[in-house]
């Protein structure tokens, strides 16, 4: 699957709830497979749906992340040979592990950005410059 050279395309969004308890949703909008013939050739975007929501709060002094992972796949040959539970096992064991390391690198990203953010006035305006104006 991977020989092909594909790489993962996302459209995220983030959402602020405030309410009951202030909350920062970071929600993949699209998830598509990009960049080769074979991707395009075994259509693979037609065969895999990928929803991820990972909402960020405060818990005492830390920063608590939490995600939503919802993946549909179609089962291709020969793996529709095999029981269906030992796929589903195996998919999760291999998404649980890949998410955990994934939230963890952002996590630690996110906290070294936050401190340069509110220790450097020229880093925040100049990220102030490049965020996304939002229209109410």
């Amino acid at each position: 699957f991977f020989r092909g050279g594909g790489a993962p395309a996302v459209t995220m969004s983030v959402q602020l709830d405030e309410e009951p308890k202030t909350k920062v949703n970071i929600q993949a909008n699209e998830c598509k497979v990009k960049g080769s013939k074979f991707i395009e050739k075994m259509k693979i975007n037609d065969r895999l749906k990928i929803k991820v929501k990972t909402s960020l709060e405060q818990e005492q002094e830390k920063l608590k992340a939490s995600s939503d992972l919802d993946i549909w796949c179609e089962i291709v040959p020969p793996f529709h040979l095999l029981p269906k539970s030992l796929l589903e096992k195996t998919c999760n064991a291999v998404l649980r592990t890949t998410l955990k390391t994934l939230l963890k690198s952002f996590m630690n990203e996110l906290s070294a950005d936050y401190k340069l953010w509110s220790t450097d006035t020229t880093y925040r305006e100049e990220r102030a410059k490049r965020s996304l104006t939002k229209t109410v």
